[in-house]
């Protein structure tokens, strides 16, 4: 996109964002003050800040919203390693000064995600924002704790917006209610959907006098000279050949599948030639599993893989001396910081090992997207600020810096031409995504459209990211899964089977990886008990939402 469409984009957005602040009104609902938040100077500016500084708006269809007094709201977001405390990016305080409120937060890591969402669901006690919290299914779950949003549209111009103008959005968004409770969360980023490369240290390859393997054997043979030679000498057996983290899109043992003849998936769901089928009960995936322990029991494989989180993995990846010789990544950098980046290389996917030459290369090519990622509790007072403040995200300069960073920060004007912005190179010790965080949420609305995406020149990582997935372009698998939409009795049926399908899978998964049971003699009785849980009817529904998403 050239730099007069993205400019004119948001002059259209900052022009919406000062109708909405144009207009005085008085009274209105109140709620605890507080003191001002700061505001960011950056470069360039964001044209909707302006807002924050009139006392009231309005809404498409005239509804006052005053904002002559600060409101105070509680959220819960998730937190990853990298970020910096949100109270303190420049980004969410100038949105929040837009809309004259401060919030409470309650940052929450990987490793305690899944127990605090659950026990808020569960007691109904939820803050009044949830950000990057929730899944698809979580939401069509527990519809009665949270608001439709298409109720308050006087409040969400950019939404409306992108809901009149983008009906893949609008159909993603709406549940089978006819309702949604997010705003939009929507990233048309073709090199997102390549969760795993495979990353080696080719130092310790040099040090081994070893190649790249293309081979499951060469793979293997290479993690036992990453064990036995001291590759990083330092005179102790101390290397991990192989780390991971199991049931993670990006860490995760999936890719090691592949060259068996499965995808493996965090749902255990694939699809091929439009026929969905369960990748944990077939003769690959268990080809796959028993070759998998077979590395674990020659000590190949980390021992902590099925505990770890990412803040110990990346732990681990910057330790020193050096501990890591292969891992699946999204991107190296995060896990071993910048100044290792030359030392791990990326591998092309593994030949198949029928003998036919092939090779396959996990990719998924739905846009980034969710349904759930901002929700408003039920029980929240003066929900309608706190709605203008999210829908604020949606305008094009916001949801770039929610995405990428600050502008003037983590994102400058660009020097080249092709582009509109480009990224500022980190400083020396952290990686792309280590600043990107620290002035990035992420987990607040987004619309980030193939068009607007296309004015960022690509940062060094994935630029080098991309570079891989060209490089294997011929070995992308070509069918993904859609974003699919269930019914609310199909979503009910899903409450179960998923949640128990999954955990039997990785807890036999794990069991005979680490050798505490025998996959040969229990194979029969996995599957048997697979059919019991309701293997079938799990596929069934998927099968059900996915020709009507085609419209069959």
């Amino acid at each position: 996109m050239k730099k007069s469409k993205i400019l004119t984009l948001i002059l259209a957005a900052s022009l919406t964002a000062s109708a909405l602040a144009s207009c005085n009104s008085g009274g209105g609902n109140s709620s605890s003050s507080s003191s001002s938040s700061g505001t960011s100077s950056s470069t360039p500016t964001s044209s909707a800040a302006s807002s924050g500084g009139d006392s009231s708006a309005s809404g498409t269809d005239g509804a006052p919203l005053d904002l002559s007094e600060k409101l105070t709201y509680t959220a819960m977001a998730g937190f990853r390693p990298q970020h910096a405390d949100f109270k303190d990016m420049d980004i969410v305080n100038e949105v929040n000064a837009a809309a004259n409120i401060d919030i409470t937060w309650e940052l929450v890591p990987d490793a305690s995600l899944t127990e605090k969402k659950n026990l808020a669901l569960s007691t109904g006690d939820v803050p009044d924002v949830m950000l990057g919290i929730l899944g698809d299914t979580d939401i069509q779950r527990n519809t009665k704790l949270f608001l439709a949003l298409d109720d308050y549209t006087e409040y969400t111009p950019n939404m409306n917006q992108i809901m009149a103008d983008d009906e893949n959005v609008r159909s993603f968004m709406t549940l089978s209610d006819g309702h949604y409770y997010s705003l939009a969360f929507w990233h048309e980023k073709p090199y997102e959907g390549a969760y795993s490369d495979l990353y080696i240290n080719n130092k310790w390859l040099d040090a081994c006098e070893l190649e790249m393997p293309n081979t499951v054997e060469e793979f293997e043979a290479m993690l036992v000279a990453f064990k036995t030679k001291d590759p990083n000498g330092n005179g102790e057996a101390d290397e991990i050949p192989f780390t991971f983290i199991q049931n993670h899109q990006y860490f995760g043992l999936y890719s090691l599948y592949l060259p068996f003849g499965t995808s493996d998936q965090t749902n255990r769901l694939d699809i091929k030639d439009g026929q969905v089928y369960f990748t944990a009960n077939n003769d690959a995936w268990k080809e796959g599993t028993k070759w998998i322990a077979k590395l674990y029991d020659q000590g190949l494989l980390d021992v902590e893989g099925f505990t770890q989180d990412r803040s110990m993995l990346f732990a681990k990846g910057k330790s020193d001396p050096v501990m890591l010789g292969s891992l699946f990544a999204f991107l190296i950098d995060n896990v071993v910081g910048a100044d290792r980046v030359p030392d791990y290389s990326y591998c092309q996917p593994l030949e198949n090992v029928n003998g036919d030459g092939g090779r396959v290369y996990r990719y998924n090519n739905n846009p980034i997207a969710g349904r759930a990622t901002s929700v408003i509790s039920k029980n929240c007072k003066n929900p309608e600020r706190l709605i203008y403040w999210l829908d604020l995200n949606l305008l094009p300069e916001y949801s770039l810096q929610n995405t990428y960073g600050t502008f003037g920060q983590q994102l400058l004007e660009s020097t080249d031409a092709a582009y509109e912005y480009e990224f500022a190179i980190a400083p020396e010790g952290m990686s792309q995504d280590d600043y990107r965080f620290k002035g990035a949420p992420a987990n607040f609305p987004a619309y980030i459209p193939a068009d607007l995406y296309a004015t960022l020149k690509p940062a060094p990582d994935v630029a080098r990211k991309i570079s891989y997935m060209e490089s294997s372009a011929d070995y992308l698998t070509k069918e993904s899964i859609p974003p699919v939409l269930f019914t609310d009795d199909e979503s009910k049926e899903l409450s179960t089977l998923q949640t128990a399908l999954q955990d039997y899978v990785l807890q036999q998964q794990a069991r005979w990886v680490t050798n505490q049971g025998d996959i040969e003699s229990e194979w029969e009785g996995y599957l048997a008990q697979l059919e019991t849980m309701g293997v079938e009817r799990y596929v069934q529904i998927y099968q059900d939402a996915t020709d009507r998403y085609y419209g069959k």
